[in-house]
């Protein structure tokens, strides 16, 4: 059921346990009166909802609030490379010169539709991956998740593939290499994803791509603004970490109210507020986001129209 059907559901309830408390012989002009009173207050709950997340001012706020946590994130592992997961991620991580941005979908790991894409095997990584010692991938989701399914599902997919390719030994107790987070894919979507490596494999494998060989295996990591600790890796660690890193904190539906921090006073903290661009940008791109960020970020509301 939409999230429109949900709302209305719930207030045609209300309206329902509303007249109840009257009693079974109530009015019914007055019994649709208070159902369109209900319905209207839903309908103006979710109109503010979509304001809130679509305001730019909020928007901004939020990206410059989850890009510090990339650099907290990038300030811990100062060997590993950012690289933003287009089209989203690239509002949190500057640009930086050589460093092309990965390309995961999350359809790729959606249920039923698990897939290691030929159309976009991001092979560029490698290299990447293997002159950093490892690479931070940034990305975020606005649906109320902690990961995004193209971190949660998508890339440990694609790292499972590739050591499978690469002939790369399994680790001890294992019989794949898919490594998934116990708090976004349950044991058995993990089971089925398992079985499917297999064939994925052979897919790379028959294809014309060529595939950049690796000394060591590369395995996913999750990293998100409400984490408690950040994982650890030994000097002469024996893999390539590859840290998924949500930029965004989760929150409900509605913005978050901000009412004081050093960004501002007075807006709503937007979850993956880098999402879905088309709809809230006015124009603006990563790349002019953070050529005038400084600007940006110490620009009032009632101004900000104007420097757009």
């Amino acid at each position: 059921m939409s999230d429109h059907s949900s709302l209305y559901s719930e207030a045609e309830a209300d309206a329902g346990n509303t007249n109840a408390q009257r009693g079974s012989n109530g009015n019914p002009d007055e019994i649709k009166d208070i159902q369109a009173e209900v319905l209207s207050s839903a309908r103006a709950q979710e109109r503010e909802i979509k304001n809130q997340s679509r305001d730019i001012f909020n928007r901004l706020r939020s990206i410059a609030v989850d890009a510090s946590f990339v650099q907290l994130v990038h300030e811990h592992y100062p060997e590993l490379a950012v690289v933003p997961n287009a089209r989203c991620g690239s509002w949190y991580c500057p640009p930086k010169a050589g460093v092309l941005p990965a390309y995961f979908k999350s359809t790729d790991g959606h249920t039923n539709n698990y897939k290691f894409s030929l159309r976009r095997p991001n092979l560029h990584l490698i290299p990447i991956i293997k002159e950093q010692g490892g690479i931070i991938l940034v990305d975020s989701t606005r649906r109320g998740k902690l990961f995004p399914d193209a971190l949660s599902r998508t890339v440990p997919i694609w790292c499972a593939v590739i050591n499978t390719a690469l002939g790369l030994k399994f680790p001890r107790g294992q019989d794949t290499w898919l490594f998934t987070s116990p708090r976004s894919v349950s044991p058995s979507e993990h089971a089925v994803i398992s079985s499917l490596i297999g064939v994925f494999t052979n897919s790379l494998l028959d294809s014309a791509l060529v595939l950049p060989g690796l000394a060591k295996p590369i395995r996913p990591f999750w990293i998100h603004p409400q984490s408690t600790s950040f994982p650890s890796f030994p000097t002469e660690c024996d893999f390539y970490p590859i840290i998924c890193l949500s930029a965004s904190r989760k929150v409900g539906e509605r913005a978050q109210w901000i009412d004081q921090d050093q960004w501002g006073s007075g807006w709503g903290y937007v979850q993956g507020a880098g999402d879905d661009e088309e709809g809230w940008a006015k124009g603006l791109t990563p790349e002019l986001y953070w050529r005038h960020k400084a600007q940006l970020d110490k620009c009032a509301r009632a101004d900000l129209s104007k420097l757009m």
